[in-house]
């Protein structure tokens, strides 16, 4: 019944990987932009084990990564005299100010493509792309 449907789907999906291409063309690559994403959901610092477990990285990639940031001064690394096994991340000024730059970039066009897709249409793009995360979600077993 939804074999039609599925290859369809399937064709769109591929079709988003245009949207992942110009995304990672961006000043960060995609992945850089969800960590300082996830720093400023944060308050602007978290241990790297969450963002490992988070963004389903493993610890030397994403030690690699953090490396890339730190020496571009986006992000620093801080250590608790406590607990000396956790490294935590914090974002600088200067990566907030590119967050927060990129960040309204991309609003933008989501706002120009919405606009585009007309109010009714846009809405039940929003409504239907959430129930396919969820049921997507459900069927990996993730909440």
């Amino acid at each position: 019944m939804f074999e039609q449907d599925a290859e369809k789907l399937m064709n769109m999906i591929l079709g988003l990987r245009k949207i992942n291409k110009d995304l990672n063309n961006k000043p960060l690559p995609f992945r850089e932009m969800s960590v300082l994403g996830m720093l400023k959901m944060n308050e602007d610092i978290i241990q790297m084990s969450e963002i490992s477990s988070n963004l389903e990285m493993t610890k030397p990639a994403l030690s690699q990564l953090i490396n890339k940031l730190e020496d571009a001064e986006l992000v620093e690394r801080i250590f608790q005299k406590s607990d000396r096994r956790a490294t935590y991340i914090k974002i600088t000024e200067k990566g907030n100010k590119l967050f927060e730059g990129e960040r309204e970039k991309f609003r933008e066009s989501l706002k120009n493509i919405l606009a585009r897709m007309g109010e009714k249409d846009s809405k039940e793009f929003i409504r239907l792309t959430g129930e396919f995360l969820n049921a997507f979600n459900q069927e990996r077993g993730v909440q």
